[in-house]
């Protein structure tokens, strides 16, 4: 599992934020609920009507969206996708860009066959009337491309939306623009970045012209940030592609720039790492429970991402029911700005000034020096595991610290089948960021993994309990020399499972003897953890005696009930013998401050 990183920003952004429905989506405090469900994206034509395109059908309103009129805008053999793009020319003409799911053909699978077999187009309809009639659709291209969210106008009159194709099952970004206000397009450059998969290459890039009249894009990638890439002639070429700087787990955002001349970008990352100048490498984490946005006037330096929306995952349903994700924004009038998101639902209305004064707040209480930071390292049982709905012990520490208002930033570094040896490795990229006030660390499961299932199989750990022991010595050595109190953690324990004896369920794991699994290796390796703890002089903390107690006080069933159906990873119960243990300590250790200057979360029924 990719990095998770969740930070708590009791007094930032997340305090500005109030829910929304009973499934717990939240929005900014002062924003409202459209009061149109429509998903848009919207646009205002000339005569102040808001318009949509949404299921092969042009919405209007002229009420700023309390009802509207509803009119066939395309024919029967074409329906428009949720990815969608809309423009409103310096010329008045509206322009919607679409692509038609009716001719949407795949392949067998993804990576095989012919590209040829892969096919969703685009086209544009264009209103010279306000939104009142619409042209036939206009063809832009045939290849497959994945998403439309991107149109913009430069200031010369051309007109470029970002499109899509595939090479070498690879996706890749090209733009498109038209210097006759929509009638005809030309394709530019084909943009790639290396990376196979249904998911992977250059994909859904957002646009904007900057104060130089140059283009700027940021393309979604599967590297952990965005990649940027620059036009001097109006997007007939364009400059390599190159990191931005900017996280992103995963997800495409949208920029846009205002009518007072700030330009907005809204995307999913992760608080608690760095906004900007972020290394690349694999997406930290890959959740779309948050939406933020920042704010700049040159689209190059920006604000403090300020959150304006979550979904936060509580564990009751699915992993991908906590997305907040794939956001438009239109400006329905100067400074009032209706916010929607094609995953989630939201549809939220807000005012610009409201956002800057929470981002200027925002600000302020990240340059306190009360604040406190907190990094847990780990692996797949300290890692986010949205998929299984599991709350982590991070995020249940979260919790009782917003309910007690502390000003902490907790960043969650545990990545799924990590070793020690991998973590030492990937220490810098791990321990990115300002330094923390206080660190966990958490290692051993996989580190004692005898990994029979292997060929050859393996008779010994997967590293060594002498270095295992040295690996932990050289990371808390790495802390001690700045100052940071370091706690270690013991491990929780393991079971059997029909999964785990599939794999483990020979010598010298004995699948008839129920605790094999956690005694061959792992409670040795704990017994190292212990002893590292007192040679380095460091606190220790033993959930995995815990899991003892619990063994012999309540048996063993109540061990299994403490764990996923897989026997390995901890369920939110068993993530709470840790939450458990750990609150009082970081409580007693870090003297938490709170701040009575930014508003708390509001319930609604």
């Amino acid at each position: 599992m990719s990095i998770r990183t969740l930070i708590l920003s009791i007094l930032g952004s997340f305090c500005l934020l109030t829910a929304l429905q009973a499934d717990h989506l939240q929005i900014f405090q002062t924003a409202e609920i459209m009061p149109t469900d429509l998903q848009g994206p919207f646009v205002v034509a000339d005569d102040g009507a808001i318009l949509c395109l949404e299921n092969r059908q042009i919405h209007r309103s002229t009420d700023l969206g309390k009802t509207w009129e509803s009119t066939g805008a395309l024919p029967e053999n074409m329906l428009d996708r949720e990815e969608r793009a809309i423009l409103k020319t310096a010329s008045g003409t509206i322009l919607c860009a679409f692509l038609n799911d009716k001719e949407r053909t795949e392949g067998e699978a993804w990576g095989s066959g012919s590209i040829n077999d892969w096919v969703l187009p685009t086209y544009v309809i264009r209103s010279t009337d306000s939104g009142k009639s619409w042209s036939e659709p206009i063809h832009v291209q045939n290849r497959w491309c994945g998403a439309i969210r991107s149109m913009i106008q430069h200031s010369s009159g051309r007109i470029l939306l970002v499109g899509q194709s595939v090479a070498d099952w690879s996706h890749t970004t090209i733009v498109y623009y038209s210097d006759d206000d929509g009638l005809t397009w030309k394709a530019g450059p084909e943009i790639a970045l290396e990376g196979k998969g249904d998911h992977n290459g250059a994909m859904e890039g957002t646009i904007i012209e900057r104060p130089d009249s140059s283009l700027y894009m940021l393309i979604r990638t599967t590297r952990g940030v965005f990649y940027e890439t620059v036009s001097t002639d109006r997007g007939e070429t364009w400059s390599p592609t190159v990191p931005s700087g900017i996280e992103n787990n995963f997800c495409c955002g949208t920029m846009a720039k205002l009518s007072d001349g700030k330009y907005i970008l809204l995307w999913n990352r992760q608080r608690g790492i760095s906004a900007y100048n972020h290394p690349e490498g694999e997406p930290f984490f890959m959740s779309r429970e948050e939406l933020s946005i920042a704010f700049s006037d040159d689209a190059q330096h920006w604000s403090e991402p300020l959150v304006i929306a979550a979904h936060p995952d509580d564990g009751t349903q699915v992993w991908h029911h906590y997305r907040v994700s794939y956001p438009y924004v239109c400006e329905i009038a100067p400074g009032q700005l209706w916010i929607t998101t094609m995953q989630g639902n939201l549809r939220m209305a807000v005012a610009e000034a409201n956002l800057l004064d929470g981002v200027a707040a925002l600000e302020r209480a990240l340059r306190s020096p009360d604040r406190k930071r907190i990094l847990f390292l780990g692996d797949s049982t300290t890692a986010h595991r949205e998929r299984e709905g599991v709350v982590t012990y991070e995020e249940q520490l979260g919790k009782r610290m917003r309910e007690n208002r502390f000003s902490v930033d907790l960043v969650n570094a545990g990545v799924g089948g990590y070793t020690t040896r991998m973590a030492k490795n990937a220490f810098a990229k791990l321990t990115a960021g300002p330094d923390p006030d206080f660190v966990t660390i958490q290692y051993g499961i996989n580190d004692s993994a005898i990994d029979v299932w292997a060929d050859p199989p393996q008779t010994q750990p997967r590293v060594s309990e002498e270095e295992f022991a040295e690996n932990l010595k050289w990371m808390i050595a790495q802390f001690q020399a700045k100052s940071i109190p370091v706690l270690l953690m013991t491990t929780s324990q393991l079971r059997w499972s029909e999964k785990t004896l599939g794999y483990y369920g020979k010598p010298p794991y004995d699948p008839n003897d129920p605790l094999s699994f956690t005694n061959v290796s792992l409670r040795r390796y704990n017994e190292v953890i212990r002893q590292v703890a007192s040679e380095m002089g460091v606190m220790l903390l033993d959930i995995f005696d815990r899991w003892d107690k619990i063994a012999a006080e309540e048996g063993e069933d109540a061990v299994s009930a403490l764990l996923l159906d897989d026997q390995m990873h901890p369920n939110t119960a068993g993530q709470a013998v840790v939450a458990d243990a750990l609150y009082p300590v970081l409580c007693e250790k870090l003297h938490f401050s709170t701040d009575e200057s930014l508003p708390t979360l509001k319930e609604t029924d």
